[in-house]
Parts: C-alpha cells; structure tokens; sequence
C-alpha cells in the first residue's frame, strides 16, 4: 500500500482521508508495481495443490469413517494354504456381494444387509449385527456384542488407495476361536 500512495505521490494525486483516489490511475498504478506475479502465482498454485492432496490422502484414503464393502477376505492356514472365504461366500449366497459395513466417528460399525439377502442370512444374523470398534494407530480393535460366540477381535490396518486391509494374527490372539489352526485372516475392504 505504501507503494500505491508513493506512486500516487509521484503523479500529484492525493488520497482522500478514506484512502479513495480516481480509479483508474490507482488501477495504473497498482498495475506498474514491480513484483513477481508470476513467481507468487506459481507459489500459491502450488500450496494449494500440496493441500488438496493431503486434504484427499488423509480424507478418503486413510479414514476408516465411512461406506465399505468387504472384497477379500483369505484365511491362510497352519500349512500356509490361502482360501479366499469370501469367494466362497459369494458363490454359496451371492446377494452377499452387496453387504456394506459403515464405520461412524462414533466408534460403531453398522452392517447394511440388502433387503434380498437377509433372509439367506437368517441363520448367520449373529455374525452381522452392529459393533463397536476402536482405533489407536494402526490397531483395530472390534468388540463383540456376543462374546460368548465371538470374542473381541485386533486387526493390524494399513490403507492404499481406496482400499483397507485388516490382518488378524491369531497367535497374537489366543482367546479367538480357531478351530482350523489358522496362522492369518485378512480382510480387504474398497471405499464406496
């Protein structure tokens, strides 16, 4: 600003005690003012690209609040077999396919079973009533509502792209039934 009125100075124009001048020399003037506008532009261009991105990476990839639909989830056993349960599942009763499971800031996890599928469910509804859950870093923690059939359950998370992964290790989880000796489950969600 003390550049505009030196320059209005130069040019014998008097500012106004509220700071007003003709227009269109004050738009000269400011016009003429020797700084990199290109240089700030560019440099202002780039924070905000920088912001959006984080802003893009730490909101839709690395939340776990929010819409997913489970995509895998491979059961590696004592011999270090993998079966993907969850192709197993979809070929057996396949509306399963459009489960969704919604984390809320809250801390609770809802299951949305299709209307088509709940009664294929019927028998499994224990499995797909809504939890609790937990998260301190990159530990997830699940808590069973029925504990008796399914204890409380630790995840390792990691996240990549629009993809969750939970890895349960059942030797770090020794009050988890496991009636197959399996090593691992993990589990791959896709944000939706």
């Amino acid at each position: 600003m003390a550049e505009i009125h030196g320059r209005l100075s130069d040019k014998n124009i008097s500012m106004s005690s509220t700071g007003t001048a003709r227009l269109s020399t004050l738009l000269e003037c400011a016009y003429n003012i020797k700084f990199s506008l290109p240089k700030l532009m560019k440099i202002k261009a780039l924070f905000f690209a920088l912001l959006i991105v984080c802003l893009a990476q730490s909101s839709y990839s690395q939340s776990l609040v929010g819409t997913w639909k489970r995509v895998s989830t491979v059961l590696v056993d004592k011999d270090n077999v993998a079966n993907d349960l969850q192709k197993m599942m979809t070929k057996s009763i396949p509306c399963t396919v459009n489960i969704t499971y919604t984390f809320e800031t809250s801390g609770l996890q809802k299951t949305n079973i299709p209307e088509d599928c709940k009664k294929k469910l019927a028998s499994m509804a224990a499995m797909y009533v809504d939890t609790k859950y937990e998260l301190n870093g990159s530990k997830l923690t699940v808590f069973s509502s029925k504990k008796e059939l399914f204890p409380d359950a630790v995840y390792k998370l990691s996240f990549q792209g629009n993809r969750m992964t939970w890895v349960h290790n059942y030797n770090d989880n020794p009050k988890v039934a496991n009636p197959t000796k399996a090593k691992t489950i993990t589990i791959v969600y896709q944000k939706q």
